[in-house]
């Protein structure tokens, strides 16, 4: 077998180690059952390994790895082994098996397992070994004797620890001496497992299969011709999932970076060959989980396979967060052509922390096939298909598309309930009814003086939903206001020769409160726009240098603070004051109040909560969630700088997968009505809805434990979304020939 004389690097010896620890009993045995894996589609339990060994690894003075060999024989490259970190994540219980009532389940990012014994002294000591693991790990501490441990091993049973464990303060640890297990029959093989006929679940045997297919692995993608230095390397375990198969590629592999002043390479080497690599600053969705000490990322496997998972496990803690800060630091330094100092790198590191432990999806949505909705007015923005009433889906009628171009922007109304939607050079205008959005009628949009067609490239409703402001896509000097009451674009105002990348409220309630004012952002900065004067601009706040700058979108509190986001990924926070006075000329521009400097990556789009206590950046394939308001209270980034742990809002491997490998997030938006608690955004056919009131009332203060995020899936690309001004979870869907209302449940 491949894996011959790797088992004693994995699990150790049954000899004495040097602190006089043993991986069996008193006796050098391990325990010995029966692995299962619940197939989570059918809810029956799958034989993994028919014969299985139990054994632990400690691997730290408060950190164990739980350890299931395969005894029987398989083909070379079928798993062998199972390893899984013992933290109070992996929720382990006493269970009843298929065959036997002596069992201990736990669940893991994996899935859920079951290992069975025959008797029940061999599941209560596997049980309780797990919970001597899990308490110490748990309480960084050593339990006074072993009655705390089946005090705490009890508890176990009644809830997942993640919820309960608060509620139990255990005893002050007045002795340092580590607990023996409790006296119970040492572990013995059991014999083989009876025949299923009589058991409740679906059984299927792990019998010799042909050999996985082949994953493109064995090919080296780049490196050609480069040359650079080896600045880290570690040895770890090399796997590539796909499905419900998992390959272990090699469990001696070097996962090496090479970098040079261009360019660099994350690459993984057997026996000095390059097997697999990609280049440092390319998007592969890369996740670090510190539960497993591990890195996951998408990559495709060729041989028209698709895309899968590929992770790499390092051999300690220390090893695989070096690694991390490696990648991190050099990344950045490749997209942005500087080094990151050890502060921010200290920052970046906190939002990548496994703080993020648990991530649920939303089931299949209860769907009435039988509810049509009728047509109305034919309406250029709906396709000509008729799709059924979703229960939680209201959709708006369905029509003959008879207009050119696609729908590509979405203007929601603040004060009055209309949504626009761009398509070309029209202007499509819906009202809500009782089942979704009713046409209402459609505008064009021409310039005023030349009367030339034109297809904007961004809008923003303004003054109360009166007027709709537009940006030409080559014309960025100039802003479009058309008139909703006339329909049609009424007036074309000069920026006094600044280009603009974006508009923005003055505040987050001036574009229902019915304000004159409001913001540009451009390359070099920002400026308050007043269409009252003679001059437009009135307040400018411009760098001399767009180097340094590259503003390009922007977002404003309730007090008029506001947020710029950057192409350098950086998040910065100016307050009203400054917004007030204007610069004095260029170049003599105010420093931000908070600057964050991000991931390196280009922000395209920001929001903020009402109080400005929160900031959320959009990046191509994550969010970025920041705090910006000091732990007491008393201010908050705009005011003062502060700089705490951020959050990255990314979604799971397995579900980059399943939207189709590459994530491109639409610009993510805080719900408009009450206090923030939701947050949506979409890629490609999904749309994503993050449970922000689980970042908000955690339990603890040392970051969110459980945030959960929905995902939707609509038989086409999503090009726009945003919450209406009605309810809190309704939002409106913009596709390239459909316009959709969703009504989601938190």
């Amino acid at each position: 077998m491949m894996f011959s004389g790797i088992t004693s690097y994995l699990f150790g010896s049954n000899n004495p180690d040097q602190n006089g620890n043993k991986s069996g009993d008193e006796n050098g045995n391990e325990g010995t059952g029966v692995l299962y894996l619940l197939n989570r589609k059918s809810n029956e339990y799958n034989c993994h390994f028919l014969e299985a060994k139990v054994k632990f690894q400690q691997k730290g003075k408060f950190l164990c790895d739980l350890c299931i060999e395969r005894l029987e024989d398989c083909d070379e490259e079928d798993e062998v082994f199972i390893i899984e970190p013992i933290t109070s994540s992996l929720n382990a219980k006493l269970q009843a098996g298929p065959d036997s009532q002596h069992g201990v389940a736990w669940s893991s990012a994996r899935g859920n397992w079951l290992m069975e014994f025959e008797k029940s002294e061999e599941a209560l000591g596997m049980m309780f070994e797990i919970a001597l693991h899990v308490y110490e790990n748990y309480y960084q501490r050593e339990p006074v004797d072993d009655e705390t441990i089946h005090k705490f091993m009890q508890e176990l049973q009644k809830k997942p620890l993640t919820t309960h464990v608060q509620s139990y303060t255990p005893p002050s640890n007045k002795s340092s001496s580590k607990p023996q297990s409790p006296a119970l029959t040492p572990y013995k093989p059991p014999s083989k497992p009876q025949s299923p006929a009589l058991s409740p679940y679906k059984i299927t045997p792990k019998k010799p299969t042909a050999s996985p297919p082949r994953f493109n692995v064995q090919k080296s993608v780049v490196i050609d011709g480069m040359e650079g230095t080896e600045v880290k390397s570690e040895t770890g375990i090399f796997t590539v999932r796909s499905g419900n198969q998992q390959v272990v590629v090699g469990t001696d592999i070097t996962a090496s970076i090479i970098v040079n002043e261009q360019e660099g390479f994350v690459c993984l080497k057997n026996k000095g060959e390059i097997i697999h690599s990609w280049p440092i600053n390319k998007d592969v969705s890369l996740r670090y989980d510190t539960n497993t000490r591990s890195m996951v990322w998408v990559a495709d496997m060729g041989e028209d396979m698709g895309d899968g998972l590929f992770e790499f496990a390092f051999s300690s803690f220390k090893s695989f967060s070096d690694f991390q800060k490696e990648i991190v630091s050099r990344s950045y330094a490749l997209k942005n052509k500087s080094k990151v100092t050890k502060d921010d790198l200290d920052w970046m590191m906190d939002g990548l922390s496994s703080k993020i432990v648990h991530m649920s999806i939303d089931g299949k949505d209860d769907e009435d096939e039988d509810d049509i909705i009728p047509e109305e007015k034919p309406s250029p923005f709906k396709s000509h298909q008729k799709t059924p009433l979703k229960s939680k889906t209201i959709d708006s009628p369905s029509f003959i598309n008879t207009q050119k171009g696609k729908n590509s922007l979405l203007s929601v109304g603040r004060s009055q309930d209309r949504t626009y939607v761009v398509r070309g050079n029209n202007v499509g205008v819906f009202s809500p009814q009782k089942r979704g959005l009713k046409y209402e009628s459609t505008f064009s949009v021409e310039s005023p003086n030349k009367k030339i067609p034109f297809s904007p490239s961004k809008s923003m409703l303004h003054k109360a939903d009166e007027k709709l402001l537009l940006l030409h896509p080559e014309e960025t000097k100039k802003i479009y206001c058309m008139d909703l009451e006339r329909g049609k674009v009424v007036e074309e105002w000069d920026t006094d020769g600044f280009k603009l990348n974006a508009i923005l409220p003055e505040s987050k309630d001036s574009q229902s409160q019915g304000s004159d004012c409001f913001v540009g952002v451009n390359n070099n900065g920002f400026f308050v726009v007043d269409p009252r004067s003679n001059k437009k601009v009135v307040r400018t706040h411009q760098y001399n240098n767009s180097a340094t700058t590259h503003f390009k979108c922007g977002a404003t509190t309730g007090d008029g603070d506001l947020v710029v986001g950057t192409g350098l990924g950086e998040i910065r926070l100016f307050s009203h004051d400054t917004m007030a006075k204007g610069g004095e000329a260029i170049g003599v521009a105010p420093r931000a109040k908070t600057k964050l400097i991000g991931y390196g990556d280009p922000i395209l789009a920001v929001d903020s909560t009402r109080d400005g206590k929160f900031v959320l950046a959009t990046c191509e394939s994550y969010l970025i969630l920041c705090p910006v308001s000091d732990e007491a209270g008393n201010h908050t980034g705009f005011k003062k700088s502060v700089k705490r742990s951020p959050v990255l809002l990314q979604l799971t491997p397995e579900d980059v997968v399943t939207v189709g490998g590459k994530v491109n997030f639409t610009a993510a938006k805080f719900n408009v009505v009450g206090e923030e608690t939701l947050i949506v955004t979409s890629t490609a056919n999904w749309v994503i809805i993050w449970n922000f009131e689980d970042l908000v009332h955690k339990e603890d203060g040392e970051g969110p434990v459980n945030i959960k995020y929905t995902k939707r899936w609509y038989p086409d690309n999503v090009v726009a979304d945003d919450f209406t001004r009605n309810s809190e979870g309704e939002i409106v869907l913009t596709m390239p020939d459909d316009v959709k209302v969703y009504q989601c449940k938190k």
